[in-house]
């Protein structure tokens, strides 16, 4: 069966879902940092439930959110580099996140570039994800521009459960986790141990990860323990003639590229409840060291390599109070919140030998930043249905040697229900502050005049945007629609400029778009269809129309999930990119990218089995690249290719 006809397929048997009861259920969200119905939000959110991750083809959170409707992931497994999570047209390139990720309340990122492992997440461990898609930042402040991503881990029940899974596929890969969930004295008690391996689509891409976490819970409270250790080779980006015609190989000038990282975490989470009011906190520690040796191309054929050794810990602390009270008689709540965290972190870099081993120190870096956002939120409803809410945070960011820097961020919302229909729109500002890296990072690169130079540019102004979002859903009973169209103006845009060969504050862009997304469930059939359009261009003078490098401008996916005989359990999903470019003046075109993933899976008592198909048809493709000047006037177009064919098997013992 080809690719086409699969996409096809499985958009047809979305209007073949029979009859159940469970889309019009009520669903809880808590993107306003509260829990508030989901019919109820102003706001394009998605949620994937234990019951959706347990019938998918996943298995880690990179994996996951590839069937979140308006979201795009780049690598989300087998290639060999990094996942990157785009969300309507913000794009960070691998370099940094404009989606921001919070687990179990706590923010995730690294001090330096606001990278988040996205894999490092086990689909095992997740109860429940809620992605918002748009700006984020009057309720989540920086790096949320995007939008947000919120993972909810599983906590224990009353009764003991655990599972022993291994893995065993293709590209060598292999793993083995093992987790309990249950009471202990008088709270529950979740260790977790999860060890992977993968010897990677290409040359020169193996990943090694060890992770592990222990988690005590009560009613009120929860502490949780854990740390990982990331062994990971970069193939590097290849000509795009020689990727073409060999995907899997990787250029020489990476062949020492490695990165080396381990992390130590605690956080504590309380809620309690006096006087009609919520209290919420979280604390939140961290220390990480990372060895880098990185490698980058400064023109075709040429590039330059260093070592990079970094030492960071970080904190943060959060509270937020919600009361609900009466305003004219309705229903209304007002919340307000701190957000309070401070990040320090040591950075050296060293030549590299013909052998790839340290050689002297070139430069150093001590860095810090503290931050602080205060937020209040206003709901109301003063009419059955209807809820009008109310957002205003203001961010300080301070850095070590620097004025401070601050933004406010407002929004207002209204949102409307009515029997199974409902509809939203709200306004908004969001922002996003240059990272560490941008602002002071110390590698010099040779100037080709003898000297050298740095990338870095403390003079950085946050990257700033406002835009309008409205939607509409309707929830039947085995059936739900939701569509949703936004446009946004970005301003201060922080991008690397080629012409002066630092960072900058370059201009300003337009993002606007539409997402459809239609699902159902049945006694034996699940299904989804997703649509996006985005037109991400920049308002430079003449360049108006053009679609920012790397954004699709449309793209699809469906799925559709049946019992099969044997007790089969069946997943079929198809997605589709298209209309991308490698340069920003959309000269060299993407290919146009359809893929497909099978998952299998059987339960028998207290053993599970599971195959999963990733690229089922083994397509060629480019997930992004780049476009270098080279010495003859010319340009020279760069890609990462993406992963072929990935097929492993997953057997479980639950006990």
């Amino acid at each position: 069966m080809r690719p086409v006809t699969l996409l096809i397929l499985t958009t047809w048997l979305a209007a073949a879902g029979v009859e159940a009861q469970t889309y019009n259920e009520t669903i809880v969200v808590t993107a306003d940092r509260t829990e508030v119905r989901k019919d109820e939000s102003a706001a394009a959110i998605v949620v994937l439930t234990r019951r959706d991750l347990d019938r998918l083809p996943v298995r880690n959170l990179a994996e996951a959110l590839r069937y979140a409707a308006g979201i795009d992931v780049l690598f989300a497994s087998g290639s060999g580099s990094k996942p990157i999570v785009a969300s309507h047209g913000y794009f960070g390139g691998g370099e940094v996140e404009t989606v921001k990720l919070i687990v179990d309340g706590v923010p995730a990122g690294d001090a330096e570039t606001t990278l988040v492992d996205w894999r490092g997440v086990a689909a095992s461990e997740i109860e429940r994800i809620e992605i918002v898609r748009g700006a984020g930042s009057p309720v989540w402040g920086d790096a949320a521009i995007g939008g947000v991503v919120q993972v909810f881990t599983r906590r224990p029940e009353s009764r003991n459960e655990g599972e022993v899974a291994a893995t065993l596929g293709t590209s060598s890969e292999r793993g083995i986790s093992a987790s309990y969930r249950g009471p202990f004295a008088r709270f529950g008690l979740a260790p977790a141990l999860r060890v992977d391996d993968a010897g990677g689509w290409r040359d020169h891409s193996n990943e090694t990860r060890r992770a592990g976490s222990l988690s005590a819970t009560s009613e009120h409270w929860r502490v949780t323990l854990g740390g990982n250790a990331v062994e990971r080779d970069d193939p590097g980006p290849l000509p795009l003639a020689v990727a073409d015609r060999d995907s899997r190989l990787s250029d020489d000038l990476y062949r020492f590229d490695h990165e080396s990282t381990t992390r130590q975490r605690a956080a504590a989470t309380v809620v309690h409840f006096t006087g009609g009011l919520l209290f919420n906190g979280t604390f939140s520690a961290e220390r990480r060291s990372t060895e880098l040796l990185r490698s980058l191309l400064l023109a075709p054929g040429f590039g330059d390599s260093a070592l990079r050794s970094v030492d960071s810990t970080a904190g943060s602390a959060s509270g937020v109070v919600s009361a609900p009270w009466q305003l004219a008689g309705k229903a209304a709540e007002s919340r307000a919140g701190i957000d309070v965290a401070r990040a320090v972190l040591t950075s050296d870099y060293f030549a590299v030998t013909a052998d790839g081993d340290r050689g002297t120190r070139q430069s150093s870096t001590d860095a810090a930043r503290t931050t602080a956002g205060l937020f209040v939120s206003q709901d109301w409803h003063p009419l059955a249905g209807l809820r009008i809410s109310v957002a205003l945070r203001r961010d300080a960011i301070r850095d070590r040697g620097q004025e401070e820097r601050s933004a406010w961020s407002p929004r207002l919302g209204v949102s409307a229900a009515r029997g199974s229909w409902s509809a939203w729109a709200h306004v908004a500002r969001a922002f996003r502050t240059a990272t560490l890296d941008q602002l002071f990072d110390a590698r010099a690169f040779p100037d080709f005049g003898g000297g050298s130079l740095t990338i870095s540019n403390p003079a950085l102004e946050p990257e700033r945007s406002r835009g309008i979002e409205g939607g509409v859903s309707r929830a039947a009973s085995s059936w739900r629609l939701d569509a949703a169209a936004y446009q946004t103006r970005v301003t201060n845009e922080i991008d690397f400029d080629p012409a002066t060969f630092r960072y900058r504050n370059i201009g300003s862009s337009r993002h606007r778009g539409a997402d459809v997304a239609l699902s159902g469930t049945g006694r034996h059939l699940d299904w989804s269809f997703a649509w996006s359009w985005i037109q991400a261009e920049s308002l430079a003078p003449g360049e108006e129309g053009r679609q920012l490098k790397n954004i699709p401008r449309h793209s699809a996916r469906a799925s559709v999930s049946a019992s099969l005989p044997f007790d089969v359990r069946g997943t079929l999903a198809a997605s589709l990119r298209r209309g991308r470019w490698l340069d920003d003046d959309n000269r060299v075109p993407l290919d146009d990218v359809l893929t497909a993933d099978l998952g299998l899976r059987r339960d028998a008592g207290p053993v599970r089995v599971d195959l999963d198909v990733l690229n089922l048809f083994d397509a060629r493709f480019h997930e992004l690249g780049f476009v270098l000047p080279d010495f003859r006037g010319g340009s020279a177009p760069y890609v990462y290719p993406a992963g072929g064919r990935l097929a492993r098997l997953v057997l479980g013992w639950n006990f």
